[in-house]
């Protein structure tokens, strides 16, 4: 018996998100981005996410981001970077500027995590930066 991958992506409905899914969105897409997720990289989102939303549930976040992880890998790679914006745009409508500027060290700490910085984070920083109007550190990589 042969199985065939399903490729109906589905819909993300970010309309519907809180601040903490959205964000955990952004940083699963940056680690998705060099097509690999390290340990380092989970707790690089982890530890941002406390900075950011200290009274969060633990449990509830780690949800939100095995889902976030599914979906986003369920995109072809064609259709990812229209996802970025996606997100960008929700990142922007959800949280305040503040928040929004907060993001920067904390996508800078998890590119820098595992140690390796690829070319496709780098790319996808840039994309980052240019949407959400912030400073990232994407010329001091390496």
């Amino acid at each position: 018996m042969f199985f065939r991958k399903n490729n109906k992506t589905e819909e993300i409905d970010f309309k519907s998100m809180t601040p903490i899914e959205v964000v955990t969105y952004l940083f699963v897409y940056v680690m998705l981005s060099d097509n690999q997720s390290s340990y380092e990289e989970k707790e690089s989102w982890k530890e941002s996410i406390q900075k950011l939303f200290p009274d969060h549930l633990e449990s509830r976040t780690e949800n939100f981001f095995n889902e976030a992880f599914v979906k986003i890998n369920q995109f072809e790679k064609n259709k990812k970077e229209l996802l970025l914006d996606k997100i960008c745009d929700s990142v922007n409508n959800i949280l305040d500027r503040d928040k929004v500027e907060e993001l920067g060290p904390l996508i800078d700490n998890l590119i820098e995590s595992d140690g390796i910085v690829m070319s496709s984070e780098i790319n996808t920083v840039e994309i980052i930066k240019k949407n959400l109007n912030i400073d990232l550190g994407s010329d001091n990589y390496g």
